[in-house]
């Protein structure tokens, strides 16, 4: 009898990288890499590929080759994977196809298309992301009639039935009818997607067709202003119009600054009508009136309140273990242009690139050997709220010893957002800590022209919430101090931590205190800050490497 396996390579790939094996391999997976074949993910889930099945290179052509090849032979393999905690791999399209929305959202276009198609009146769908003026951006959906007739439809109509099926970011705000008898494509059938243009406000877009002025109307003008439309008609709903659960936030704002009234989070949904939301705000509580009671509503902290401020004098006891650990294993720690942190208001924003576990310990290191040392001490950590793990005790302990705030960025977030900015202003004032990436990544990830490692737009919001400059900082060497991906490490793990420390040199970088300028989008400085703090890594690469290189004092 013949055992068969499915093997998996890219073409670029001398022989098989990939092998599932029967038996042991999970349904839908491509099982493990093959021996002597490493594979790994970057910060967008790209899969990666090294061994000695991989090319060299494309013959004469260094530019294509150095777009797909690093110099220590990864190979960049245009699918999108997740790695099992087994080592089996699971592919979940290809990387260009994605559309990653400024939120920092993805969105496949499979998933929308599929949606569209299951609409009786639509042959086949394209979608396509349109960035605003504002730097936001939203989906337009092409659609093929099944039958001639169908022509006579308006799509708009259409989207309701669809957007059910999806989730809130992947929603069409616009749709409108391809003009040809199909979309340009491949000898293999499949949508060039590139030679489909930006919907046209003459020719495509359903918005030609939009309501009166909202001039004079509170709500509707906001309403259109997040979703960036000229006018909107009571009786659309939110999701119709494009709006996700994280422009719900913006709209709560807005809608506080323009009517003096505050909504909760938890009264709104993507479902609601324009008329529907006019009515909820005319039966909101005014600004002053809410207060307290808004912070109420964000979910418990793992500790008391009074360990982000008062209580942050306890810290350097509680934290002495980890810093008698640092002192032991990090021989050198290079901090380059603290003057810039001279003067600085009672609160701040500090946002940096993020390479690994061993990142914090080096920030506040980095921050008491400057003028700014005062808030080495008094950093509130805002990290991501989800999962289950803020309640153990390790995650208490840390809360307690470093200041790790959970900030929700779902139901609660708005909620969660005033209780930070009420922390950060305790006392003789606080400094938030943001990883605008909002997860580790790798120097490579940090370059090019747009990095692989984009900051999200939540930095912004923060620093608009405590009103507040941000200071960018760039660090470098604490990958190689700890694992940065728990995915490659194959020592202990406690608390989702690697427990490993290897010595080297760590080196950070400060740049001046930055202000979101006057009309410019939250994504527009977000951009901004990326490119100020991968330049400060790189100079603390730069800087680290000298010094790694020259020979210890006596």
């Amino acid at each position: 009898m013949s055992t068969s396996f499915r093997a998996t390579a890219p073409a670029s790939a001398r022989r098989w990288s990939l092998a599932a094996e029967p038996g042991r391999t999970p349904a839908g997976s491509v099982g493990r890499p093959i021996r002597g074949v490493q594979v790994r993910l970057s910060a967008e889930g790209e899969l990666l590929v090294r061994g000695p099945n991989v090319m060299r290179g494309y013959w004469r052509d260094p530019v294509r080759t150095a777009e797909v090849l690093s110099p220590d032979g990864w190979y960049a393999t245009g699918d999108l994977a997740r790695i099992d905690p087994e080592g089996n791999i699971w592919l979940q399209g290809r990387a260009r196809d994605l559309i990653v929305l400024p939120n920092g959202m993805n969105v496949w276009p499979q998933d929308v298309e599929d949606a569209l198609r299951a609409q009786e009146p639509v042959q086949d769908a394209a979608v396509v992301v349109v960035p605003t003026a504002t730097g936001d951006a939203r989906l337009h959906a092409y659609l093929l009639p099944a039958r001639p007739s169908d022509r006579s439809l308006d799509p708009r109509s259409l989207l309701p039935a669809a957007n059910a099926r999806l989730a809130s970011h992947q929603r069409v705000a616009t749709a409108s009818w391809w003009p040809d008898a199909d979309f340009p494509r491949t000898s293999t059938l499949k949508v060039r997607r590139h030679l489909l243009p930006a919907p046209s406000s003459e020719r495509h877009s359903v918005e030609a067709r939009a309501a009166p002025p909202v001039a004079g109307d509170p709500v509707a003008e906001t309403v259109a202003g997040v979703a960036h439309l000229a006018s909107v008609r009571d009786h659309q709903t939110l999701s119709q119009l494009g709006i996700d659960s994280l422009g719900l936030v913006e709209l709560v704002v807005r809608l506080e600054d323009k009517t003096g009234r505050v909504l909760s989070e938890g009264a709104l949904s993507t479902e609601m009508s324009v008329d529907a939301l006019r009515a909820a705000v005319l039966a909101a509580p005014a600004a002053d009136e809410q207060g307290a009671a808004d912070l109420d509503s964000a979910e418990p902290l793992p500790v008391s309140t009074w360990f982000y401020g008062r209580g942050a004098a306890l810290r350097p006891l509680l934290a002495l273990p980890f810093d008698l650990l640092y002192r032991l294993a990090i021989p050198r720690t290079l901090v380059l242009d603290g003057d810039q942190l001279r003067d600085l208001p009672r609160v701040v924003v500090f946002a940096g690139n993020h390479r690994s576990f061993a990142d914090l310990p080096l920030i506040r290191t980095g921050l008491e050997r400057t003028p700014a040392r005062r808030f080495a001490r008094r950093l509130i950590v805002a990290a991501g709220a989800e999962g289950p793990g803020w309640r153990s005790p390790l995650s208490r302990y840390a809360s307690a010893a470093f200041g790790l705030y959970p900030l929700d960025r779902s139901r609660h977030r708005e909620a969660s957002l005033r209780r930070l900015a009420a922390l950060a202003r305790e006392g003789r004032g606080n400094a938030v800590l943001i990883f605008p990436s909002g997860t580790h990544a790798r120097a490579a990830d940090e370059r090019g022209e747009p990095p692989a490692a984009r900051f999200k737009t939540g930095v912004s919001h923060i620093a608009e919430a405590l009103e507040a400059p941000v200071v960018p900082f760039g660090l470098a060497g604490t990958e190689q101090a700890m694992p940065a991906f728990l995915e490659e490490f194959r020592g202990p793990v406690i608390a989702g931590v690697p427990v490993a420390l290897k010595r080297t040199v760590l080196a950070i970088a400060f740049g001046p205190p930055q202000r979101q300028a006057p009309g410019e989008s939250a994504q527009a400085f977000a951009e901004r800050l990326e490119r100020l703090c991968y330049a400060l890594a790189a100079r603390a690469d730069a800087a680290r490497g000298v010094r790694s290189r020259a020979p210890p004092r006596g």
